[in-house]
């Protein structure tokens, strides 16, 4: 290798050093000011950091996955880097009842949930300047194709949508199925809290 290359090549590799450090601060900084981080996670995962700390990458859950929603992430040169994630607007988690996906985790990045509820990958968020159901139109279809029962979302006294928080789970159904898509409700990560430290 020229003297060039070598130089150009350390020069990649410093940068890439720099971003992952970034990345690292944004996220610190993020977990203080109580932000959700930027990746959803497979049912059962940890809190952000823990679940880094114990993914290996090994794609166990990937494979493990009946309806192929959960994929890798790449962004190189950050903490992100492989590791599962999901898109539920655009692909739904099926939140199946057996969680083959944390089941298949064999580090603890991913813990098979004690119940539905602990499932939840996300929440719901209606953008009330562009819902149908906010604005004067007729229009159900989230509501309808919400899985859960009872349903996470209601219609208020002025048939204006509404998310009952406790009951989503983040799947992605409103939101893949909605007339205007992510313009009018869309899917947000879940902000877990760490585990405390012994």
């Amino acid at each position: 290798m020229d003297r060039r290359s070598l130089f150009g090549k350390s020069i990649f590799e410093f940068g890439g050093l720099v971003k992952r450090a970034f990345e690292e601060k944004r996220r610190e900084e993020a977990d203080a000011a109580g932000l959700p981080p930027k990746l959803f996670r497979p049912p059962g995962a940890l809190a952000e950091k823990d679940f880094l700390d114990k993914c290996t990458h090994c794609n166990d859950c990937i494979e493990a996955c009946p309806h192929g929603v959960v994929f890798k992430h790449f962004e190189s040169h950050s903490p992100d880097n492989l590791t599962p994630t999901l898109s539920p607007g655009v692909m739904p988690c099926r939140m199946c009842e057996d969680v083959p996906c944390a089941k298949a985790c064999t580090t603890g990045a991913l813990v098979v949930p004690l119940d539905r509820k602990a499932m939840t990958i996300g929440k719901a968020e209606i953008l009330i300047d562009t819902c149908l159901a906010w604005n004067g139109a007729e229009c159900t279809v989230c509501l309808e194709t919400c899985p859960e029962t009872p349903k996470a979302l209601v219609l208020d006294s002025e048939n204006r949508m509404r998310v009952r928080e406790s009951l989503c789970t983040g799947c992605g159904m409103c939101e893949q199925n909605c007339p205007r898509g992510s313009f009018a409700i869309r899917i947000v990560p879940l902000r877990k809290e760490p585990a405390p430290k012994a």
